[in-house]
């Protein structure tokens, strides 16, 4: 065997056996969390999930995990992924239809005291506008953090850090907690 057929040899038993996930593998599991979080906590009820296509750097002013459980990893994870903001993509496996809602469509639909109104024209059934951090995950991808906030009027909303761990290789929310009521 060769040189090279050895190294891709290794490198592929290394990747068979459990190494580091790749970008590929975070982003797939990062949109099977959102959903689970979903699901969990905002379904059945809506006909319709309207996502800000932004994810939030909201909540980073904490200097340990917000609740037991949370490896070390997986806290410092999150807190490394959240520096910058992503951008979403029609992604999610969800049992309602669901829509990416750009910056500039939400500015232009709050432009003024009729917004509510308006958004729930343009979104019937919807359960207001959800926003989302980016997920932390431990090393061999068995818990995730993520923050979560939905604002469904001017004074409606609520915002959580949500703690979830893969069983069976499904996600599932363990705990959450509240960090903000409108």
């Amino acid at each position: 065997m060769g040189k090279t057929a050895g190294i891709v040899l290794l490198l592929s038993l290394l990747v068979a056996c459990g190494g580091t996930p790749t970008p590929v593998d975070l982003e797939a599991e990062a949109y099977a969390v959102y959903a689970a979080v979903i699901r969990a906590m905002y379904l059945p009820g809506p006909s319709q999930i309207v996502i800000e296509n932004r994810t939030t750097t909201h909540g980073l002013d904490f200097d340990q995990p917000p609740m037991p459980g949370i490896a070390e990893t997986t806290f410092d994870s999150f807190r490394i992924r959240n520096a910058e903001p992503m951008t979403l993509t029609n992604r999610l496996s969800l049992p309602v239809p669901y829509v990416l809602i750009r910056e500039q469509e939400v500015k232009e639909i709050f432009r003024d005291s009729r917004g509510w109104e308006r958004f729930y024209e343009r979104y019937p059934g919807s359960q207001g506008i959800m926003e989302f951090s980016r997920v932390g995950f431990n090393s061999d991808l068995t818990q995730a953090l993520v923050y979560v906030g939905n604002q469904s009027n001017w004074l409606a909303g609520a915002g959580y850090y949500v703690f979830l761990v893969k069983e069976g290789g499904t996600w599932v929310v363990r705990n959450w907690i509240m960090v903000w009521i409108s």
